[in-house]
C-alpha cells in the first residue's frame, strides 16, 4: 500500500434519513483541510427506487462546492436483481457525473458483478467475513473474491481489518486498500478534521 486515506462513512439508520450533513462535512474537509478525501456512502432500497435521487446528488455537490468525484456511493450485494437492474440508469449517470460506485458485502449473496452485464463497478469492498478468517476454505475463497474483482477493473478494498496479519494477508493477495479498526477508529466531524489536518502536516513534513 503507497498512500494513505480517510473513510467518511455515512449509514442511514434503518434505511432511513438523507445524508445532506455527511456532504456537508465532506465540504468543510476539503475547503479547511485542502484533503482530497474520499466519502463512501450507503445507498438504501429506498435511495436506488428514488427517482429524484441523482438530481437531489448534484444539487447537493453544487451548493457544497463539491467535486463528484469526491463521492463513492455502496451498493449492497444482497440488493434484490430487480431493484439493481431497475437502478443501473442512475448509477451510470452518476459515475458519468464523476462519483464512483463501490459494491459492498462482496461475496456474501447475490453477485452482482456476476449477474450485471450492463454495469461496472470502481470499487469492489471484500466482506469483512473472508478478511478475519483464517481456515484453508475461507483463504482460498477470498483469493477467489479478489481475482474476480481484479478481473472486472475494479479497486479492491479489504474490510473489517483488525490485525496486522489481516492487513498483511490482504495487501499480499492483491487488496489495494485496506479498511478497519487498525488502521482508524471511527471519528466524529471534529477529531475526523483534526487527524486530516494531521495527515496533511505529516505529508508536508516528508516533502521538506
Amino acid at each position: 500500500m503507497s498512500n494513505f486515506g480517510y473513510e467518511a462513512l455515512c449509514q442511514k439508520p434503518n434505511g432511513r434519513g438523507s445524508y445532506p450533513s455527511a456532504i456537508r462535512i465532506l465540504g468543510t474537509i476539503l475547503a479547511e483541510c485542502n484533503s482530497n478525501v474520499r466519502l463512501f456512502v450507503n445507498l438504501t432500497l429506498q435511495d436506488l427506487r428514488n427517482k429524484k435521487f441523482y438530481d437531489r446528488f448534484v444539487s447537493l455537490t453544487k451548493h457544497y462546492n463539491i467535486d463528484c468525484g469526491n463521492i463513492v456511493f455502496e451498493v449492497s450485494e444482497d440488493t434484490p436483481p430487480d431493484v439493481f437492474d431497475d437502478a443501473i440508469p442512475m448509477l451510470i449517470a452518476l459515475q458519468n457525473c464523476g462519483a464512483k460506485v463501490a459494491l459492498d458485502d462482496f461475496g456474501l449473496s447475490y453477485s452482482l458483478v456476476n449477474f450485471s452485464k450492463d454495469f461496472y463497478f470502481d470499487f469492489v469492498k471484500i466482506d469483512q467475513a473472508f478478511v478475519q478468517q483464517s481456515s484453508d476454505h475461507v483463504v482460498g475463497v477470498m483469493k477467489h473474491l479478489i481475482d474476480v474483482a481484479k478481473e472486472s477493473g475494479c479497486t479492491v478494498i479489504a474490510e473489517g481489518i483488525e490485525t496486522y496479519s489481516q492487513l498483511s494477508f490482504s495487501l499480499t493477495n492483491g487488496a489495494t486498500i485496506g479498511q478497519g479498526f487498525i488502521l482508524a477508529a471511527k471519528k466524529n466531524e471534529s477529531s475526523f478534521i483534526q487527524l486530516t489536518e494531521f495527515g496533511n502536516y505529516i505529508k508536508e513534513y516528508i516533502a521538506a
